[in-house]
């Protein structure tokens, strides 16, 4: 993994897959233990949800994001409104091979963000790139160095996938989709079409 990792690393240019989310609530919360961000970003295997029938994986579905990564990283921008106001996270979190030096074993995870062990999120968005950074509430996921196995017709693939899980939502004008920055749109409009294509 480190070597294929380097190699990744010394590209100039790292194909960056963004998710994002909008007329939503974003994700919130206190930045502690049992916070809807802090759970998405730090915690490991644990879900912040407080409803019993929502839907999910108990926290573990998340990892899949990082298994979608060369680098085994992802970032998460949220904006999200806290007591009337917006407010902001960003941070960034990396899955390693843990490795022996000095007769020990090296830490495997790694974080981007602030405080003594930059495990703490950034709540400024001007102190993040621009990629990083959201115009409005809601959430982005950011996996860095996609696996090569998205280079073939991916699109279709991820449009079959929305299909199966959303077909309800989107067949009702609840809920659209677009990739490749509105290149492609999955909605109740061409939903018929999608499904035959795909």
């Amino acid at each position: 993994f480190l070597a294929s990792a380097k190699k990744v690393i010394a590209q100039k240019e790292i194909r960056v897959l963004s998710i994002s989310d909008f007329n939503t609530t974003g994700v919130g919360g206190d930045f502690d233990a049992g916070g809807a961000f802090y759970t998405l970003a730090k915690a490991t295997g644990v879900t912040s949800k407080d409803n019993v029938h929502s839907g999910g994986s108990f926290g573990i579905g998340k990892m899949s994001a990082f298994a979608a990564s060369k680098l085994r990283t992802v970032f998460y921008s949220s904006m999200f409104e806290k007591n009337g106001k917006p407010s902001f996270y960003c941070m960034g979190r990396s899955f390693l091979r843990s490795w022996r030096e000095d007769n020990e074993y090296k830490e495997r995870e790694f974080f981007w963000g602030v405080g003594k062990n930059n495990d703490q999120a950034e709540t400024d968005p001007e102190k993040v790139p621009d990629g990083l950074q959201r115009g409005k509430v809601g959430l982005s996921t950011h996996i860095v160095a996609l696996q090569d196995e998205f280079d073939a017709e991916w699109e279709n693939e991820l449009f079959a996938t929305l299909l199966k899980n959303f077909y309800a939502a989107i067949n009702d004008g609840i809920i659209e989709f677009t990739i490749n920055g509105g290149k492609q749109v999955l909605n109740s409009q061409n939903i018929g079409v999608t499904f035959e294509r795909v």
